[in-house]
Parts: C-alpha cells; structure tokens; sequence
C-alpha cells in the first residue's frame, strides 16, 4: 500500500479535510465544469477524503449516471447514502481500476504524494473510457512565499524543512509544473492546464489547513533537524499574527482527453 502522510487515524483528520475542500472545491467544481461532466457520466473520485467532491459528482451526473469513490481508508466516506454512489478501498498504485470505465476520472493533491506516480497515472489512463477525460490538480511549490521582512526568514526555514521531510517520504513539491508532460506522454490529447495561487492570511481556512497541515507533520519535520520544535512553535504564532500573509504553492490544474485509441492500441 502507498505511504501517505495525512492518514485518517490523527484526531483533526476530519477537520483538516473540510478545510482543504473549503479552500480548493470552488477551483475545482470550476474546472469538472469546464471539461463539460454532465448527466449520465461514469466519474471516478481516487482520493475521495471527506466526500464534498464525490457529493458535488453524484448531484451533477444524476440518476443515469454513476460515481466511484476511492480512498485508502473510507472512513469518512460511510456517511454518504447517494443511490448513484460506489465506494471503495483501493490504494492507485498497487490495485487495478475498470478498463475503459470512466468518462470522468479527477484526483486532487493525490499522485505528488507517491513515488510511484508514473504507474498510478498509468492506471488512471487505462480506467478512461474512449473520449474520456482526465483532470489532475497538483502543487507547484515554486510560489510559497511570505513578504520580505523580519518573518521571512522563520517562513522560509520552516517550509523549506516541511518540503524537505515530505520529499523524504517520496513526495514531489514540483509535480504540477509537470503534468501536461505526464498526459501527453501517456497519449492524452486536447491537453490544457491553469494555474491558482491562493494568498492565504491571519484567520482564514486556508491558513488554518496549512497550519494543520504543518502541525500534522511536526514530529517528523523537527526529526529531520531542519526546524525545532521552537522554530515550528514560533512558526505556528506567526500564522496567527494580524496582518501576515503568504502565498501557498500553485495548485495546477491539468485535464487530458483519452483518444478513441491510444497510441499503444493503434494497428501498426
């Protein structure tokens, strides 16, 4: 099974997740949108968390359509009773999906979490149906950034050991500048992306999960020796001071059409 870092068993678990869709659900339903789901379509959720997206899929798609959502642990997933709703355990990497399923498959913050990304998108290509669409949303980390000053460089260090621990684990602060090259190369074609920066300040959700976020992750930040447990503890007060802001990692959104035939499948 796939390591992740932000597993169900810590007690604010929950209350993170609701703030992560908060934060990124209004972004997101802008871009499911977009890419036209609709009544009737067969949607894949992988990484489901607390459900608000699966909610949003399942009143989308309507009665003739069909929503699966997947999780590592589905706990939070039992207490959604819509009748076009399938839930399962699955972990992306090591279990296979329905071939040719899905006219709809969207993961958010997911496949930069796990090492072997390549096989997980993999998978997902193979799970579309023909004409099916894919839409990854994924971090650049290229933009976390405080204003300069005398809170810069407290922000800095404690990031810059945040990034360095999740890496440790396999993850990958970069994999959103990436994922137009990753669709293509698995022969995803009408390929386009966008990119948000959320500018998060003193109080609100979005430095609330950051803040969850990094408190979750402490133990093993400050093990890896790059910030203290002082640094982290003066790192979490300056989140809470009025008038500080920061500007989170770019979340990069990237969609890709399955074409009628991959290229692998096309007679020579």
């Amino acid at each position: 099974m796939a390591r992740y870092l932000f597993d169900h068993g810590w007690e604010l678990e929950l209350h993170r997740l609701h703030l992560l869709e908060s934060v990124f659900d209004p972004g997101t339903i802008h871009h499911l949108e977009a890419v036209g789901t609709g009544p009737g379509w067969r949607c894949l959720e992988v990484g489901a968390g607390a459900g608000s997206m699966v909610r949003w899929l399942c009143s989308r798609v309507g009665p003739a359509g069909r929503v699966v959502a997947t999780d590592l642990d589905t706990g939070f997933l039992t207490s959604l009773e819509e009748p076009n709703l399938a839930v399962m355990r699955h972990d992306v990497v090591a279990d296979d999906l329905e071939e040719g399923a899905f006219d709809l498959i969207h993961a958010r913050l997911v496949l930069e979490h796990l090492p072997e990304r390549d096989l997980a998108l993999k998978r997902l290509v193979t799970a579309l149906a023909p004409g099916g669409v894919l839409v990854l949303e994924e971090f650049d980390w290229s933009s976390l950034h405080c204003p300069p000053g005398p809170s810069a460089e407290l922000f800095d260090q404690v990031m810059a050991a945040a990034q360095d621990f999740m890496e440790s684990t396999g993850y990958s602060g970069t994999f959103g500048r990436s994922l137009t090259v990753a669709l293509r190369a698995q022969g995803l074609v009408d390929i386009g992306a966008e990119g948000r920066v959320m500018v998060a300040v003193a109080g609100s959700p979005a430095t609330e999960w950051w803040r969850l976020s990094a408190e979750r992750m402490s133990e093993g930040i400050a093990a890896r020796g790059g910030a203290s447990r002082s640094d982290l503890d003066r790192f979490f007060s300056l989140l809470d001071t009025e008038g500080f802001s920061f500007l989170y990692p770019a979340l990069i959104a990237a969609w890709g059409r399955r074409p009628r035939a991959l290229p692998s499948e096309r007679k020579q």
